[in-house]
């Protein structure tokens, strides 16, 4: 119970889910404006009175230097807030694409790249790669919850621009959240045909290839290329470990078993469950329960 000399005890969160259940706009901004003041008083305490007084700290900068690493919760809601202002008003530009093609869209959940990175041992001193970036979710998420340096393709114009859009809103939400990210690279273009990534393959720690959707001729040809870079007479380091929702089938009678392992799901080895993983075209993306 509050003292007599202290601030009446207000429930903010329950005041504000009362204005959303009751869809009062004037209460909802009240209250927002009264969470936003805490918030401000939190990050920018007032001045002493004395001059020579020490001024007070910054308790959200000082929780946030406290971290050993990033609470995987906040890199999910770092992603959420980005993916929410960056990608959401740009929807129909993702549902443009070719029915049954290799070019169908789709996205992985947060909690499961998390369970990747995890499964895969990523950390700041890793090279990641996502062939088939889209909207950059991935590269992204994994540069901010490890620190690693973070390479994505897309070959869809569409989603190319996305993720250069939200590359810069993510960069900007980090600074406000007080949070450091690796560095992210995007670029357009086919990975089959990219130097690019001929050059990073060779010394890639991590490889995610979102498969599932690609037609046969691709699927073999991204197997080839990848197994052709990761195999080379003179790697440079041990070859990388590659993530695919669908195993890379050897594509001839001779052909040894590619130098890369396959991670499933939630378990340490074996081809991805796409079910586990949440990867869905844009329509299931869009209406399904995607994000929590």
């Amino acid at each position: 119970k509050d003292s007599p000399d202290s601030e009446p005890h207000v429930d903010y969160l329950r005041l504000l889910q009362r204005a959303i259940k009751k869809r009062d706009g004037p209460m909802f901004m009240k209250v927002m404006s009264a969470i936003n003041a805490l918030l401000s008083l939190l990050k920018y305490p007032p001045l002493p009175l004395d001059p020579f007084d020490a001024p007070a700290a910054n308790h959200l900068g000082v929780t946030v230097r406290g971290w050993q690493r990033i609470p995987t919760n906040v890199v999910h809601r770092i992603a959420d807030e980005t993916y929410q202002r960056a990608v959401g008003p740009h929807i129909d530009v993702l549902k443009r694409y070719e029915a049954f093609s290799s070019e169908v869209y789709g996205e992985l959940m947060p909690t499961f790249v998390s369970d990747v990175i995890r499964a895969t041992g990523l950390h700041g001193g890793s090279l990641f790669l996502d062939m088939g970036s889209g909207v950059g979710n991935v590269v992204m998420q994994a540069s901010l919850e490890t620190g690693c340096r973070s390479y994505g393709i897309e070959i869809m114009p569409g989603p190319a621009q996305i993720a250069r859009s939200q590359l810069e809103q993510f960069k900007t939400r980090c600074r406000m959240w007080g949070v450091r990210m690796g560095e992210v690279e995007l670029e357009e273009g086919d990975m089959l045909k990219s130097a690019k990534v001929d050059e990073l393959v060779k010394s890639a720690d991590v490889v995610l290839v979102n498969n599932k959707v690609f037609l046969e001729p691709h699927h073999t040809a991204q197997s080839q290329s990848l197994i052709g870079s990761s195999g080379s007479s003179k790697p440079s380091k041990p070859p990388a470990t590659t993530n695919s929702l669908q195993t890379p089938e050897p594509f001839s009678w001779t052909q040894q078993s590619p130098s890369f392992h396959i991670v499933i799901g939630r378990k340490p080895t074996g081809p991805m469950d796409s079910e586990s993983a949440t990867s869905s075209p844009i329509h299931a993306a869009l209406f399904g329960p995607f994000r929590s």
